[in-house]
């Protein structure tokens, strides 16, 4: 079974990019917000969340923060994607927990790499989270 990847991404064009380069490999939730998205993380897991982060002020860096102080999300993967190459921006996601910061305009095949070396290690973390869902439910 294919893991799942949520993408949160405002900009459809970008999503539509993202989706292309991961559908082979992955299953793909997408969103264009992040309180969407978590209610499909809250419903189905995720094995990586990538995560469009524009501003310092950002409810997605909200999310990742929330998600990485959450015994239940905190070991998903982030990977966060900026709009433009700047390192206070960059630190700040790193210092919320993101594993990864790309900058737009980014080269696919590199985003697809760190996927799926980040994706190994999430693989059990998911399964976690079905277990904990099924016990739950």
């Amino acid at each position: 079974m294919k893991q799942n990847v949520i993408i949160i991404e405002e900009n459809a064009a970008v999503r539509y990019v993202l989706t292309n380069v991961l559908q082979k490999k992955f299953r793909i939730s997408e969103f264009d917000n992040c309180f969407e998205a978590s209610e499909e993380l809250k419903n189905t897991g995720a094995g990586l969340i990538l995560v469009n982060i524009d501003t310092y002020n950002s409810d997605n860096i909200d999310f990742v923060n929330h998600l990485k102080s959450s015994s239940l999300y905190r070991n998903i993967p982030v990977i966060a994607i900026l709009r433009k190459d700047d390192e206070i921006l960059k630190q700040l996601c790193l210092n919320t927990g993101a594993e990864q910061v790309f900058v737009k305009p980014f080269d696919p095949r590199l985003l697809l790499g760190s996927v799926e070396e980040l994706l190994p290690e999430a693989f059990q973390i998911s399964n976690d989270h079905n277990e904990v869902a099924t016990q739950a439910g």
